[in-house]
């Protein structure tokens, strides 16, 4: 308002207990499957004071179940390009032994990446089939790709039940065509379909292009209703894709296809950059690194099961992390009183999932001494703040406020607010000075003083509002209301 001058002088500042606004708990993350990992600080309570010593953390790290499939459409995309036919040996069924069993299309070559990606595709199957009602397709791609026929029905049949078994062999007929898949159209008897069941087929070829199996998975989503639509997409391989508005990625992601991918042994793309990365950000998917094709079973049992809590660990005021036991929902441990110091301290629990999710929650303690804890200085706020009477008319004067002194008790800080609005104030110690907030540099000196100034205010009633916080978190407020008058007074200063 023009004309209007508050220039107010006083101590201290608003302060609520330790960071306790500021701090994060629970925390939570949502990993690309729609799970929620949460985690929560328990023990201690936020704002709560404790001493120096080592402090027990407690608490709880949890993960919601992943939603069933219900009506879910799946394509299975198998990498067959020539590479996919070594190295051998790996002990792709997880029975323990790297033997002829390992062979899980039967071209000769037991324990190679296709046989891995078969078995993953089949352990795969195995779990998705129990949720809901999904149904599903095969893919098999190489320099071109293949939409398979994955029903022993008449005609072909592009997508069907993932428990479905027309040939009634108690293997699942999706699971049958992906273990009729070969690399690259050769074996040891010489060429052969790259997809044996139902309707042989070709077409996949020896190279690796990435666009050719999006392609063929929209034209087979493109055949039925519903969904979602879910692709888990395997390779051991590099390869380009084509970003273009209308390329197959991008008709991926307009029809809300998410493809999780998967990059197989040390020679593939990867998940840090790379098209397989690519492909999975653009749909919203996830990209997952298998070193070891014999652990891709395993891997993709589990993202498919949904992702766990598998770590957790503490940190205080940003130390390296503290691992500490998780067991259950529940976890305990001790921080070493070495990360802790006098004052504020931020306790930090970090719970990890094992798809690589992360979620922190943190909680704000006020460390001290057990003696100064267990005895506080008694203190008012009506003793501690002096303000003048409120009795007497005040404008076109200033008066002071007194923060005093007590032995044992230390202020951090404090402000002075007017009708709500926090005022600069002149603090006189050694010397004036203008500050918005007084530090404990000032306040816990005994001649410490400070003004608020009234003059030049508009006629009326004025809230004048003192907080001060003392260094072991307690917080002292103290208000009283002042009127101005019209008539220029007599005298000075008033007096405390």
């Amino acid at each position: 308002m023009p004309g209007r001058r508050m220039a107010l002088i006083a101590a201290l500042a608003l302060l609520a207990t330790p960071a306790s606004a500021s701090a994060v708990n629970p925390g939570s993350a949502q990993n690309p499957r729609g799970q929620t990992l949460t985690v929560r600080i328990d023990t201690p309570a936020d704002g709560s004071r404790v001493p120096l010593q080592p402090l027990a953390v407690g608490g709880i790290a949890t993960i919601t179940p992943l939603a069933g499939s219900g009506g879910q459409n799946i394509v299975y995309i198998l990498d067959n390009s020539g590479s996919t036919s070594s190295p051998s040996n790996a002990d792709c069924n997880g029975d323990g032994a790297a033997n002829a069993g390992d062979d899980a299309n039967g071209s000769g070559s037991a324990g190679d990446v296709l046989d891995c990606e078969i078995f993953g595709i089949a352990a795969l199957n195995a779990t998705l089939k129990t949720q809901g009602t999904p149904q599903g397709a095969v893919v098999a791609f190489g320099t071109g790709a293949d939409q398979a026929d994955v029903s022993g029905a008449a005609g072909t049949q592009l997508f069907t039940g993932l428990n479905d078994d027309t040939s009634g062999n108690g293997t699942p007929d999706i699971e049958d065509v992906a273990r009729s898949v070969t690399p690259g159209g050769v074996t040891a008897a010489g060429p052969r379909p790259t997809v044996g069941q139902f309707t042989p087929l070709n077409g996949s070829g020896g190279g690796t292009d990435f666009d050719a199996a999006l392609a063929a998975t929209n034209a087979d989503l493109g055949t039925v209703a519903g969904g979602p639509n879910v692709a888990y997409f395997l390779s051991d391989g590099q390869a380009t894709v084509n970003t273009a508005p209308g390329g197959p990625l991008d008709a991926a992601r307009a029809a809300g296809t998410k493809v999780l991918t998967f990059s197989v042994g040390g020679a593939a793309a990867g998940c840090t950059t790379g098209s397989l990365k690519q492909i999975a950000d653009t749909t919203g998917g996830s990209c997952t690194e298998v070193q070891d094709p014999s652990k891709l079973a395993a891997t993709i049992t589990s993202v498919a099961g949904g992702a766990t809590v598998t770590g957790l660990t503490l940190s205080a005021n940003g130390s390296a992390p503290a691992p500490t036991s998780l067991t259950g929902t529940n976890f305990a441990a001790q921080l070493p009183a070495n990360l802790l110091r006098q004052g504020t301290n931020q306790i930090a629990a970090t719970a990890t999932a094992s798809d690589g999710t992360t979620a922190a929650a943190d909680v704000t303690v006020l460390v001290g001494q057990p003696s100064q804890a267990a005895q506080p200085v008694q203190i008012t706020a009506a003793k501690a703040i002096g303000l003048p009477s409120s009795r007497r008319c005040t404008s076109r004067r200033a008066f002071p406020i007194r923060i005093r002194y007590y032995p044992g008790v230390r202020y951090s800080f404090a402000y002075v607010a007017v009708n709500g609005r926090i005022v600069p104030v002149y603090v006189y110690a050694e010397r004036r000075i203008v500050v918005k907030r007084i530090g404990a540099v000032y306040l816990n000196r005994r001649r410490f003083r400070s003004f608020v100034d009234l003059r030049g205010l508009a006629k009326g009633r004025y809230r004048v509002r003192v907080s001060v916080a003392t260094s072991d978190g307690r917080l002292l407020a103290r208000s009283r209301y002042y009127r101005t008058c019209k008539a220029k007074l007599k005298g000075g200063i008033p007096r405390l």
